[in-house]
């Protein structure tokens, strides 16, 4: 059995406000967590949780990769400002057009990738 871990794809236009959305998402994350001293995913989630459901609207798996990858970043920049490699006054910020989909919200359909938005 092989186990995949991430698959790099070509997309398409209808995918590109999708991968917007995401950034904006997770972006909102890195500036409530960081504002309210949050570096727990689970945290995060129970606190935008509603908020990102009425302003997008989308699966909640799309809440919870948000906020995931948002305290990803956070901890990761956390270390950096320790080492002194990066600005503290300077709050990281996601600009990747890519996002972490959980199986739950993908299927594969041939050779294209189905990915559910609600």
């Amino acid at each position: 059995m092989e186990v995949v871990k991430a698959v790099i794809f070509k997309h398409n236009a209808d995918v590109k406000p999708l991968l917007e959305t995401f950034n904006q998402m997770v972006n909102e994350c890195i500036a409530y967590a960081l504002k309210n001293k949050i570096s727990s995913p689970m945290k995060l989630e129970r606190a935008l949780y509603n908020h990102f459901k009425q302003k997008y609207g989308f699966a909640t798996h799309y809440c919870i990769s948000a906020c995931r990858v948002a305290c990803g970043i956070i901890r990761s920049w956390r270390r950096l400002v320790k080492k002194g490699r990066a600005d503290p006054d300077k709050p990281p910020t996601f600009k990747a057009s890519a996002m972490r989909l959980q199986k739950e919200l993908m299927r594969f359909r041939g050779d294209k990738i189905v990915v559910a938005i609600k």
